[in-house]
C-alpha cells in the first residue's frame, strides 16, 4: 500500500483498488442528475443492453425516445422514493402499459446458470469521488458507489495523519447531512460508511 498522508490520497487509493482490481468505472459529476438522484445515461444503457426487446417495445408506444426515457426515469425515481433502492434492485420497476424492467442482476447460485451469469456480468459499477448531491448547496460527500446508475453506498473518509478519524466521519453524517435531502432520505442508500485508516463503521 502506498504511503497515505492526506484524505485525498486515501480517496485515490480506494478508487484505484476498485477500478483496477474490481472493474469499477470512474464516475464524474456531469453524469449525475441531482433531481433524480441517479446517473440516467448509465441506467438507460444498462436496461437497453440487457432488455433490448422490452425496451424497444416500450419506446415504440411512446411519442419519442426522449419521452420514453423521461417517463421511465421518473417512474424509477418515484418507486425508489416510495419503496427504496433495495426494492427496485430486487424487484425492478413496472410501467403501466410499458412492461417490467430489471434494474440489476444478482450472481446466480448455480455455476450452470449461464444466462443468469451473463446478465450478472452486465451490471455496471461506478465509484465517484466528491459527489455534489444537492441542487440547493455546494456540499459533497467523499465517495459514492453506484450500480447501474443507482447510488448504493455513501462513504465519508478521514485520514488520521491529517488530524481526523472515523469519529469525525460519523459526526459529519449526524450533524452535516440533512435527512430531508433527497439523497439522504430513508431507504435510498443501502449503507453509509465512516472510514479512517484503522476503522470502518456502517449504518
Amino acid at each position: 500500500m502506498p504511503k497515505i498522508t492526506s484524505e485525498s490520497t486515501f480517496e485515490e487509493h480506494i478508487e484505484s483498488v476498485l477500478t483496477k482490481q474490481h472493474g469499477y468505472l470512474v464516475g464524474v459529476q456531469k453524469d449525475y442528475k441531482q433531481e433524480l438522484c441517479l446517473r440516467p445515461e448509465t441506467l438507460i444503457s444498462f436496461v437497453r443492453s440487457t432488455q433490448t426487446k422490452n425496451w424497444k417495445e416500450y419506446c415504440d408506444k411512446e411519442a419519442s425516445f426522449e419521452e420514453a426515457q423521461k417517463k421511465f426515469l421518473k417512474r424509477v425515481k418515484d418507486v425508489i422514493e416510495k419503496e427504496g433502492t433495495l426494492h427496485v434492485l430486487r424487484n425492478g420497476v413496472s410501467i403501466i402499459g410499458g412492461g417490467k424492467f430489471d434494474l440489476c442482476y444478482f450472481k446466480p447460485t448455480s455455476p450452470h446458470a449461464e444466462d443468469s451469469l451473463r446478465l450478472y456480468k452486465e451490471n455496471i459499477f461506478h465509484v465517484q469521488r466528491q459527489l455534489f448531491y444537492s441542487p440547493d448547496n455546494e456540499k459533497s460527500v467523499d465517495m459514492v458507489l453506484f450500480i447501474n446508475g443507482l447510488p448504493i453506498f455513501t462513504i465519508e473518509i478521514k485520514n488520521e495523519l491529517s488530524g481526523q478519524n472515523v469519529w469525525d466521519a460519523k459526526r459529519q453524517f449526524k450533524e452535516d447531512r440533512d435527512p430531508a435531502e433527497a439523497f439522504f432520505r430513508f431507504k435510498r442508500n443501502l449503507g453509509f460508511f465512516a472510514v479512517d485508516n484503522q476503522l470502518v463503521y456502517v449504518s
